[in-house]
């Protein structure tokens, strides 16, 4: 992020930390472009329950916070092993699957669902972002790919084009 760390410590007195990020400024959802705010009033008419299967803690967090704002529904889980416990009781709209997680991969977990008939969009989210990356996704059974860190009118745009046609 092109940003600088700093930490000034001095014994009995205490210590001070410095981070220092050079961020792009983001508008509010009211001054987006119109086609952004049509996209997000579509998505926001849509009821829908998804799983965020997450081993990142931040990344978790991100990933309801983007969904609270739009208005679906969500659960997380920490691994594939506990996303396929979750689902044999509870039915979702949507799977958000990280790759690469202790446990139990998302594509093994993708794999074991399409075996045993999911249908539901899955969408990868990975920080790996080549076309091989893209390509073993969709082998697995993933529906869709979206590369971290991403911008919410990606995350936006791949939910909309996952769930607008849904009965």
């Amino acid at each position: 992020m092109n940003g600088e760390v700093g930490i000034v410590s001095e014994k009995g007195t205490g210590s001070t930390f410095t981070v220092t990020l050079t961020l792009e400024e983001t508008q509010p959802a009211e001054d987006r472009d119109s086609a952004a705010n049509d996209l997000w009033r579509e998505l926001s008419a849509l009821s829908c329950h998804v799983l965020v299967v997450e081993d990142n803690l931040v990344n978790q967090m991100l990933a309801r916070k983007l969904l609270d704002s739009i208005g679906f529904t969500h659960a997380t889980v920490n691994n594939g092993k506990e996303c396929l416990a979750y689902l044999n009781d509870n039915p979702v709209d949507l799977v958000l699957m990280d790759c690469h997680m202790p446990v139990m991969d998302g594509f093994d977990t993708t794999r074991v669902l399409r075996h045993a008939g999911f249908k539901e969009p899955i969408i990868a989210l990975t920080a790996n972002a080549q076309d091989s990356d893209r390509r073993e996704c969709i082998a697995a059974g993933m529906n869709d790919f979206l590369s971290k860190p991403f911008k919410r009118q990606d995350f936006e745009a791949i939910l909309y084009a996952n769930l607008k046609d849904r009965d």
